[in-house]
């Protein structure tokens, strides 16, 4: 399992480049185990292509969500929120003169 993980998290730093990988779910809540243990396996599989790719800077890039199992409910609230400032309702007042 650990070395499944490992080879994604190598696929997606190659592919996309990316500044963080949050890894939420039971990976990261019910198996603690697996994140290290596929990060400590990662530069293996860059096989030196990216050597600033170090197990310490991987460490840093990929983490668990901090806000736990709430991460995913509280980004859809916050999303909903910056929607609708955006683009507010209008209410029956908000049409009348002052």
């Amino acid at each position: 399992m650990a070395q499944d993980l490992a080879e994604l998290l190598a696929m997606l730093v190659l592919t996309v480049s990316p500044q963080r990988i949050v890894v939420g779910g039971g990976v990261s809540g019910r198996q603690r185990h697996l994140l290290p243990m596929a990060i400590d396996r990662v530069p293996a599989l860059l096989g030196g292509y990216l050597r600033d790719c170090t197990r310490h800077k991987l460490a840093g890039m990929i983490v668990p969500p901090t806000l736990g199992d709430d991460a995913g409910p509280m980004g859809a609230l916050l999303l909903a929120a910056k929607a609708f400032d955006a683009h507010p309702i209008p209410t029956p007042a908000s049409h009348l003169p002052v």
